[in-house]
């Protein structure tokens, strides 16, 4: 597949290749000065409306599955997620699609996605662990180790995107 589209910020970053596919491929729009802007954090809303649009055909609506979800852009995207068990949200029924997202819940959203076999955390043990153990198992996310509450940027986003649908 011969990969063309770009945004004019994105021609010489290290993730071109997988943010012109992303663009090809209709996930991602950019904004209305053809830039991408790939160094930006991503949100949680803009992550998981693109992961679904790239990992999943049905993509009905939904509204109101989280006490902070009502009928946004991205609600869709985030009830067919939840509905999925791809997302459980916080322990307040919230999703809070505003927050950046890290690695270690992008992390959780794909694995959760092909339905990987997770154990529980061990007492004392932080949620993102077993997630860590079968990425670093399964070869994902290789900077995991470094820091999995690292925020996850727009670039990095699509390079994720790519690689799933390689």
């Amino acid at each position: 597949m011969s990969i063309q589209a770009s945004f004019s910020d994105s021609q010489k970053h290290r993730f071109r290749i997988a943010i012109a596919f992303a663009k090809q491929n209709g996930f991602v729009k950019g904004f209305s000065d053809n830039t991408y802007r790939p160094d930006l954090n991503i949100n949680r809303a803009e992550f998981l409306k693109v992961f679904i649009e790239s990992q999943y055909s049905d993509k009905s609506s939904g509204e109101n599955c989280f006490i902070d979800i009502r009928n946004e852009w991205f609600s869709p995207y985030v009830c067919a997620a939840k509905r999925l068990r791809i997302v459980d949200g916080y322990p307040d029924d919230t999703f809070k699609p505003d927050h950046h997202i890290n690695q270690a819940e992008a992390l959780k959203i794909v694995l959760n996605s092909f339905n990987y076999k997770i154990r529980s955390p061990k007492k004392n043990e932080e949620w993102y662990v077993p997630y860590v153990e079968v990425g670093r198992e399964q070869g994902m996310f290789t900077r995991m180790r470094e820091n999995p509450e690292r925020k996850i940027t727009r670039a990095e986003m699509a390079e994720i995107i790519y690689r799933l649908n390689k």
